[in-house]
């Protein structure tokens, strides 16, 4: 078992941006944590952004790096260095290449000598693979409650990858939404300008549990709405009002701009514009196909009422980026095809009592022409993987679910044999964003009996949940795919346990979803988790009845001397320790008895920094701390 220490670095607030909140105790510079992200074959996105001094303002910042095949970091494979500055709010990210595919590996970031937390990610595999798990994550507004979702994943070692769906951040400033609120959030209204794009991710990424996630496992993120501001589209959005906020096109390019600069996701430098939707290929298992439905080419919201509104033309992808989904659908060589998708693809019947315009509802010609594509090339396995809705959500993908199956025409649908469905979609719930039970509002039924009553007006439907807040679990083998819906038992309270709701399924070839008996089975060679960072467990420690310890020259630059005297007998272990907390080097293990003790160590060939020594006598351990020049 890895022993943990506690350690202390210089505390400051957040000097370029103090504003966005304080820096955690232990985390400077690195106050925003690490993170991985976009993993191919032979290469991942890494990130961290370094919270300058004030001295440094307006100027580069080198940052070294080093990747290990192992949590120690003892195993070094590559080492190197990159700059960042204030164009990119002294975020870093770059593309670590050379890699081994499907293989874990770990990071960290060092700035004169201080170390980041050590991350853990992953590339894909690339040929046959016969199992993959990946979690599904969406719309974490802070005010709204502990991230207690993104903290349940983290616990997970097994997963290749997280989905984020959209809704990483929102816009909307503190008691926007006149729902109860965990906290102010930064700034306190909503944001608008780069600056406050920059300062509400920033703000983000100073949560724990969102830290924890992005340590342990790369992300593959798309953006939604509350990423600009709600109810986005094209060229404006339902929320934005040029009179009062400023020009849109402004707006949105900053928001942009903050997303690329804060999330560890690839960036085409021939591109003047970034996009989101791109594919991973994971062997011969499956394709994860991320899409845009949100600011790429999505027309104006509207509802039937309008005349344009089952136009052919009328999009939400819009023409560029549906054909190259289409290609990637019939071009794909995998088992499953894995789209990442922001709204409810799934037509709802919803009596009016829930405008779901927002979603693909409100473009049914584009909808028809994907699922007759489907379903006309005899495309199997097409798994649509959906957030926003913050609800969690299972059915079968068919055009015309009220419509009995006729064996003869092929349409309409079955609910019984799943007969009519071309594909599956589950719909992850929110990390904290408000459902039904968040909110007080008069409905026709009870909240209890609403899931049945939905099931009765979408025979396609096969659970709904309004209540609950969590994730989902995808796990794909060469016969199914599963997907198991976990809630946490409070968003309410800074710590959550979990439980696993529903899980369903469906075989290959098979297209429509069946009731699964158990959650799917976790990994039993699951790789090991990056260390706790800051890491905790140990208050001061004076075992000075037992030992006394010297070390020196502290600091140092090419040797050290340890000088301890034992006044009883016992077990002894010496153990040099980097600032993070990982064995460095064993000097010693062994028996002794009373007396005096000495060793050399050679520090000429370590980074400079912060370092422990750890002197364990019968179990009961002492820390000198010392620095190398």
């Amino acid at each position: 078992m890895r022993y943990v220490l506690l350690f202390f670095l210089v505390i400051t607030t957040l000097s370029a941006y103090g504003q966005c909140g304080d820096c955690p105790s232990g985390l400077f510079p690195f106050c925003h944590g690490v993170a991985s992200g976009d993993p191919w074959p032979n290469s991942v996105i890494l990130w961290t952004r370094v919270t300058p001094e004030e001295s440094e303002a307006g100027t580069d910042i080198t940052i070294e790096w080093e990747v290990a095949s192992d949590p120690d970091m003892i195993n070094t494979l590559q080492t190197g260095t990159t700059t960042t500055n204030d164009d990119r709010d002294y975020t870093l990210k770059f593309e670590l290449e050379n890699l081994d595919p499907n293989t874990t590996y770990y990071y960290r970031f060092h700035k004169n000598g201080i170390p980041s937390a050590t991350g853990r990610t992953r590339t894909a595999p690339d040929g046959d693979i016969d199992k993959l798990r990946i979690a599904v994550a969406t719309c974490s507004r802070y005010n709204s409650g502990y991230f207690n979702g993104y903290s349940r994943i983290a616990d997970r070692n097994d997963l290749a990858a997280v989905l984020f769906l959209g809704d990483y951040i929102y816009e909307s400033g503190s008691g926007d939404d006149g729902i109860p609120e965990r906290a102010e959030v930064f700034p306190s209204s909503e944001i608008l300008t780069l600056e406050d794009y920059r300062c509400r991710y920033a703000f983000y990424r100073l949560d724990h549990d969102l830290f924890r996630v992005h340590q342990q496992h790369p992300a593959i993120c798309i953006w939604d709405d509350h990423e600009i501001v709600n109810n986005a589209w094209e060229f404006g959005a339902a929320n934005h009002d040029d009179a009062t906020e400023g020009d849109y096109a402004e707006r949105k390019a900053a928001a942009r701009q903050a997303y690329f600069e804060w999330l560890p996701i690839r960036e085409d430098p021939s591109l003047a514009t970034q996009k989101v939707y791109r594919k991973f290929n994971y062997g011969n298992l499956a394709d994860i196909i991320m899409l845009d439905t949100r600011h790429e080419g999505r027309d104006m919201q509207t509802d039937t009422t309008d005349v344009d509104f089952y136009a052919p033309d009328r999009t939400i992808l819009g023409d560029t980026q549906r054909e190259w989904f289409l290609d990637a659908l019939e071009s794909s060589t995998a088992k499953w095809k894995v789209i990442g998708n922001q709204v409810a693809f799934s037509p709802l019947n919803t009596l009016d009592l829930l405008d779901n315009f927002d979603a693909w509802d409100g473009y049914p010609a584009e909808r028809e022409k994907i699922v007759g594509f489907i379903d006309s090339l005899g495309i199997d396995d097409v798994v649509f993987m959906t957030g926003d809705l913050h609800i969690g959500l299972a059915g079968d993908i068919t055009l015309m679910p009220e419509v009995p199956y006729d064996p003869e025409t092929g349409e309409g649908y079955d609910q019984n044999t799943g007969n009519g469905a071309v594909a599956v979609e589950c719909v992850s719930p929110s990390i904290t964003s408000h459902n039904l039970d968040d909110v007080d509002i008069e409905l026709p039924i009870p909240l209890e009996s609403l899931p049945e009553f939905a099931l009765l007006l979408n025979p396609h439907g096969k659970f709904v949940d309004f209540s609950n807040h969590g994730y989902v679990v995808l796990d794909l083998d060469d016969q199914r795919a599963q997907s198991d819906w976990y809630w946490v038992t409070t968003k309410y309270e800074p710590t959550s346990e979990e439980f696993q709701a529903e899980s369903w399924y469906t075989l290959a070839g098979d297209n429509f979803l069946q009731l699964a008996d158990n959650p799917a089975p976790s990994l039993a060679d699951a790789p090991e988790p990056a260390p706790e960072f800051p890491l905790t467990g140990l208050e001061e420690l004076t075992l000075k009845e037992n030992i006394s310890l010297k070390i020196l020259p502290n600091p140092a630059s090419e040797l050290q001397v340890i000088a301890y005297t034992l006044t009883t007998s016992g077990n002894v272990s010496v153990d040099l320790i980097n600032g993070t907390g990982q064995l460095v080097q064993r000097i010693f293990s062994g028996h002794q008895t009373k007396g005096t003790y000495q060793f050399q160590q050679a520090v000429s060939t370590l980074p400079t920094g912060i370092y422990y020594y750890k002197v364990m006598v019968e179990g009961e351990p002492y820390l000198e701390k010392v620095i190398v020049e």
